[in-house]
């Protein structure tokens, strides 16, 4: 089983940058920062939007709770 990684890691390994995320998904830069830093909730539906940006599995991505 591989191992778990953080939001920013999936994105990082994606070679994806956070302009670049909140791009494709169509919400603010500091929104991406905000869900990274575990300030803000992500919604269900970016979050696996993100993960199939990042061609990664949700199952082995760690959110962090939110603050």
């Amino acid at each position: 089983m591989p191992d778990r990684i953080s939001l920013k890691a999936a994105r990082v390994n994606a070679n994806m940058t956070i302009a670049e995320v909140s791009h494709h998904i169509n919400v603010t830069p500091k929104t991406i920062s905000l869900w990274e830093r575990g300030k803000s909730s992500i919604p269900t539906d970016l979050f696996k939007k993100m993960c199939d940006l990042y061609k990664i599995n949700w199952d082995f991505v760690i959110v962090p709770k939110k603050e």
